[in-house]
């Protein structure tokens, strides 16, 4: 894929209506690629702030309304120990929220 047809999908997405949770990750090293939204410290702390939030709601979610305790209880326990021993998984997808965050931020910004 040549980089006008890379710019032209983020483009693209830049127009649909689109549910945050099939943002395709691709689109965060794009963006990134062609210096299309800056990260700096304080965003990354902010997005990934937020990416533990957004992950802690939905396992709350999950708990109030089909009874899945048992993730919530962990990642709760796992939240109070600062994070200490987060497993591959649980961090895998806080930092797949945390790009769909950024993938977002920037496909809402007005240019």
């Amino acid at each position: 894929m040549s980089d006008e047809e890379r710019l032209n999908e983020i483009e693209d997405w830049r127009k649909k209506d689109y549910d945050f949770k099939i943002l395709p990750l691709y689109l965060y090293d794009w963006i990134l690629k062609y210096s299309l939204h800056a990260i700096t410290d304080d965003l990354k702390a902010d997005y990934y702030s937020r990416a533990v939030r957004v992950h802690e709601n939905e396992l709350r979610r999950n708990f109030e309304l089909f009874g899945e305790k048992q993730p919530y209880a962990d990642f709760l326990k796992l939240k109070a120990n600062n994070f200490e021993k987060i497993s591959d998984k649980d961090l895998n997808t806080i930092i797949n929220i945390f790009k769909r965050i950024f993938i977002n931020e920037y496909l809402c910004k007005e240019l």
